[in-house]
């Protein structure tokens, strides 16, 4: 018998049908089913970013030269910032605290009620200098 021959007698126990291909077209061993698609060791984007953000970098800091990751150096200047003042900084960083959970419902509230305090206090003060003609454009000539 041929190769021809024993094929046909074995496709006679076999049903083709949805599922069951063709042994003849199905996949060999070894052999891929998408032969052009991602090369072997290629990586993500999450993967490259987070290899970037897990570099390591000196910093100087008030103790001396330190090392540590990209991230963090990230993190501590957002807060630095944030301790100067900047308001961005702040929500920025009271947002990275609630995501990572180091924040939790009854502090934020707290925080906000502090804030909204404070910006009364500063508007307060803001039209007491007003008034006492402090405004230094106006009256500066």
């Amino acid at each position: 018998m041929t190769d021809d021959t024993q094929r046909r007698k074995g496709d006679e126990s076999y049903a083709v049908g949805y599922g069951k291909p063709p042994r003849d077209t199905r996949f060999k061993p070894g052999q891929s089913g998408n032969p052009k698609g991602s090369q072997k060791g290629s990586k993500s984007f999450k993967a490259t970013v987070g290899a970037i953000f897990n570099e390591t970098i000196k910093v100087q800091t008030s103790q001396g030269t330190k090392r540590m990751t990209k991230l963090e150096a990230l993190a501590r200047t957002s807060l630095n910032d944030a301790l100067k003042g900047d308001a961005k900084a702040v929500d920025r960083v009271l947002r990275l605290a609630r995501e990572v959970g180091l924040v939790d419902e009854g502090t934020e509230a707290f925080d906000k009620l502090t804030m909204q305090q404070l910006v009364e206090e500063d508007k307060a003060i803001l039209e007491r200098f007003g008034r006492r003609g402090g405004g230094g454009e106006e009256g500066g000539e």
